[in-house]
């Protein structure tokens, strides 16, 4: 990447690593096919505004909370991530501690 853009995006690569780094954090907690879907969404709109916007390492480090919401909402969630949010554990057997 650097050779193809390296004198005229020389941050490039770090805004494309940013990008890789947040998608892949959130995939302990989404289905990866969500993850897939906000990234080929980022990525079209990148596309649609141009090859500035395409080569702009700032574009590709922002993550956008609309897109976020849209794309990473509550329904993406898996199941062990939600539990983990909610504050449930797993017993050794895999079953959730009752209220007793």
């Amino acid at each position: 990447m650097t050779s193809l853009f390296g004198t005229t995006s020389p941050n490039l690569i770090y805004g494309l690593n940013l990008h890789l780094y947040n998608i892949t954090n959130r995939q302990q907690n989404h289905h990866w096919s969500a993850i897939l879907n906000y990234h080929f969404t980022h990525h079209q709109r990148l596309l649609d505004d141009g090859h500035t916007a395409l080569l702009s390492a700032e574009r590709w480090a922002y993550m956008d909370p609309h897109m976020v919401n849209e794309y990473l909402g509550g329904d993406t969630y898996r199941s062990s991530a939600l539990h983990l949010a909610l504050g449930f554990s797993h017993s050794v057997s895999g079953a959730f501690p009752t209220d007793s």
